[in-house]
């Protein structure tokens, strides 16, 4: 056992001190199980390197971006550099082999890092993630998937337990019989990384880490190395299939996603507003107008009866679930010229207050001081419009199920409850508006 009192911990506690409450979620390390993965890989490696040599059949084990062979061979030049600048032969880093020792370390770091945000800012969620195949034994060969698993996983669950959440890594599979580790299948098909494409273990993976971690699971890092989009694709649909009983969507639900069996359940509205600084004289917009200027349309407040000034149009980055909405309810998508995206709603409504000639998107329960809302067709953005649908520019919050699937009892518990009328004032506190 060890008790720490390392670097990590002044300069954790100097990030969070500056940081803090800016964030809610904090990693302390990534891949924490990736030094002793690599070193069972390496080992592994050199066993079979000779045999794969010979009939050209990869090995296909590592979930990341690293080619051991091409490593091994430049090895003896990587360590006369190091001596030449260094002064010595050796160092260490993410992807470097790592003992049990060094691996216990690792966690007391871990322990002493999240001891350190947990006092200096309670509110961050604080976790690690792990790199995790699914382990899967064939006849014989349970005793070693059972090692396999401990080692990537279980014996990490006493330095886990105090925290909120472990995110998920999983990219393949790894089949274990008497003898040991398995090379992919014949014919299997590959990523660029030698690996096999299997989008399935991503779900075996949860729920089989779900057995023993109780806190939140996140899937931080899942995908294929690939050249072909429509593989890229094909793989995240597969592998986010089976992994959850109830989904999130804040948008409607396209047609394509209804006809693969897909069910929305209203739970919460949101209005997106539009706002403008204070000063600026325009005070209502037609949908058209609004679809010109973010467009690029109409660039000039003159035309809508303001000043004669440049119109400033702010958005939210690609990818923010307002700026989707927005834009589709806009008819903008994939035409909206934007004068800056920021990656935040408290950004846009602070620039647009600093700028006279700005107008920006924010989601309704956002706006404050120091921005004018604008009527939209006539329409007020008021919770009652947004509720009656006479305000134009809304989005739904879904719960998304399957058609017709037998939730599990938990599952259609947590269903019941997010839809009864008891969670109203939790939406109102969320800044959302209950159906």
């Amino acid at each position: 056992k060890y008790t720490l009192e390392m670097p990590q911990d002044p300069y954790v506690r100097y990030v969070m001190e500056r940081l803090g409450s800016k964030l809610r979620y904090v990693c302390t390390i990534n891949e924490a199980n990736m030094g002793i993965q690599v070193a069972a890989i390496a080992e592994r490696y050199k066993k079979q390197m000779m045999a794969r040599m010979q009939s050209g059949q990869t090995d296909g084990t590592v979930q990341m971006g690293l080619n051991l062979e091409k490593m091994m061979a430049n090895q003896e030049a990587a360590a006369k550099e190091r001596m030449e600048i260094f002064g010595v032969s050796k160092t260490e880093c993410f992807t470097s082999p790592r003992t049990p020792h060094g691996d216990e370390i690792v966690m007391e770091a871990h322990k002493a890092a999240r001891a350190a945000i947990r006092e200096t800012a309670p509110h961050v969620q604080v976790g690690l993630s792990l790199s995790l195949h699914d382990i899967q034994a064939l006849p014989g060969g349970e005793e070693n998937a059972a090692k396999e698993w401990a080692d990537e996983f279980t014996h990490y669950l006493p330095a886990l337990a105090e925290d909120d959440f472990l995110g998920v890594q999983n990219y393949t599979r790894t089949r274990m019989d008497a003898s040991g580790s398995l090379p992919v299948p014949e014919g299997a098909e590959l990523t660029q990384m030698d690996y096999e494409f299997y989008p399935e273990g991503l779900e075996h993976v949860i729920r089989k880490v779900s057995e023993n971690f109780k806190g939140t699971l996140m899937v931080t890092e899942n995908g294929i190395a690939t050249s072909d989009d429509t593989r890229r694709t094909a793989f995240i649909e597969a592998a986010l299939s089976g992994a959850c009983d109830i989904g999130l969507s804040s948008r409607e639900l396209k047609e394509s996603e209804m006809e693969k069996g897909a069910w929305d359940h209203l739970a919460a509205l949101d209005g997106i507003a539009l706002v403008v600084h204070p000063s600026n004289p325009v005070t209502a917009l037609s949908s058209s107008q609004i679809a010109d200027i973010f467009s690029g349309r109409i660039t000039n407040w003159s035309v809508l009866g303001g000043p004669d000034a440049p119109i400033a149009p702010y958005g939210r980055e690609a990818g923010s679930g307002t700026r989707s909405a927005f834009e589709e309810l806009t008819g903008t998508a994939g035409r909206c010229v934007y004068r800056n995206e920021y990656g935040s709603t408290g950004d846009v409504i602070g620039n647009v207050s600093a700028n006279p000639n700005a107008i920006g998107y924010v989601s309704l329960a956002s706006v404050r001081g120091g921005v004018a809302v604008v009527a939209v067709d006539g329409t007020a953005c008021t919770e009652e419009a947004v509720k009656s649908g006479a305000y134009p520019i809304r989005r739904p919050f879904l719960l998304i199920t399957q058609k017709d699937a037998v939730l599990s009892d938990a599952a259609q518990a947590f269903l019941d409850y997010a839809l009864s009328p008891e969670v109203a004032d939790y939406i109102a506190r969320a800044g959302a508006i209950a159906p």
